[in-house]
């Protein structure tokens, strides 16, 4: 085995989850390392959800307090945790005390060479971290709440990745994903998987985008997202082909949505909810394609069975002229 890329987890352990302090973007988390971002972008976008679609909320970021931003952030937080505990549980990870997490840092800062290995991690975290699960959402937020300044720490955001990871429960992380014995992590850069995002954004750890799970044949089965979200995701990968994201993401409860690129997550917003207002015409349209792609067998292809071609008209009530009918 290679072990774990040292660099990645000097990363994973030197971010915090910060506000920024400039007063005029004090709603916006603070990154200073390469990696994180699978995290901390999600996180951002529960946070605007809760900051912006609140009733108290002005329609100026420019005006809101670090004490409503904090209010939103522990928000964010909360509701990710639950989904991902399927709305019954959730957990948080912390650092058993400030000695420990001394202790942590010296030891990751003496690791030498490229790589370290998983028994060598686990050494080092051993005895540091504390997990505590709650049944109670009300006691749960709360606690989320009043852990906010420990998050702060250069663990800070690990330690919400292993929150949300233990609320979903190991087991079922593995089960979520395609291929379970790829990384969430992966090197040389630390990037967090498109599963880590998919984790926050569905409660789920799907490894793809689009609308559902793909039948592949032979009891195999290609994991999507399984509903509307709260929060969207868009990529520019898919404009290369690369990947399909379904309406699901693409259009989600809010206009937030989290951006993927090939090699950072950032977010875009809308402080108005009727930028996803639709035109009679462009419903019709998404209607079709829906009809369209459920007899699409290619994998997103565009391709349908001619014999299901007047199939597809019937139900997207498409009217065919004789001209056409002769063909």
């Amino acid at each position: 085995k290679e072990g774990i890329n040292t660099l990645v987890l000097q990363q994973w352990t030197s971010q915090g989850l910060r506000l920024a302090k400039d007063a005029s973007v004090k709603h916006i988390l603070h990154q200073t390392q390469g990696g994180p971002c699978g995290v901390l972008a999600p996180t951002q976008a529960f946070m605007l959800k809760h900051l912006i679609f609140n009733a108290n909320f002005g329609g100026d970021l420019g005006s809101v307090t670090a004490e409503e931003c904090g209010r939103a952030l522990r928000a964010g937080l909360c509701e990710t945790m639950w989904r991902a505990g399927r709305y019954e549980s959730a957990c948080l990870v912390k650092v058993a005390s400030a000695e420990a997490e001394g202790r942590l840092r010296e030891s990751i800062g003496r690791l030498e060479g490229p790589a370290c290995s998983s028994d060598a991690l686990a050494t080092i975290f051993q005895g540091s971290l504390l997990t505590q699960r709650f049944s109670d959402r009300r006691a749960f937020l709360q606690e989320v709440g009043d852990g906010l300044v420990a998050l702060e720490s250069n663990f800070g955001v690990l330690l919400v990745l292993l929150s949300i990871l233990v609320s979903r429960g190991i087991e079922s992380v593995q089960e979520d994903r395609d291929d379970p014995s790829q990384p969430l992590v992966t090197s040389p850069f630390g990037h967090a998987s498109q599963e880590i995002v998919n984790l926050f954004l569905s409660g789920r750890a799907a490894t793809n985008v689009f609308d559902g799970d793909m039948d592949m044949g032979q009891d195999y089965k290609l994991k999507g997202i399984a509903s509307r979200s709260q929060v969207g995701f868009l990529t520019l990968l898919e404009s290369l082909n690369y990947m399909k994201v379904g309406s699901h993401l693409k259009e989600p409860e809010y206009p937030v949505w989290v951006l993927g690129s090939e090699s950072h997550y950032t977010v875009l917003f809308s402080l108005d909810k009727a930028v996803q207002d639709e035109s009679k015409r462009a419903k019709r349209e998404k209607e079709v394609r829906r009809i369209f792609d459920a007899y699409d067998n290619s994998g997103g292809g565009g391709f349908i069975d001619q014999q299901s071609f007047g199939e597809v008209l019937t139900k997207a009530r498409c009217a065919l002229s004789l001209d056409d009918q002769a063909l």
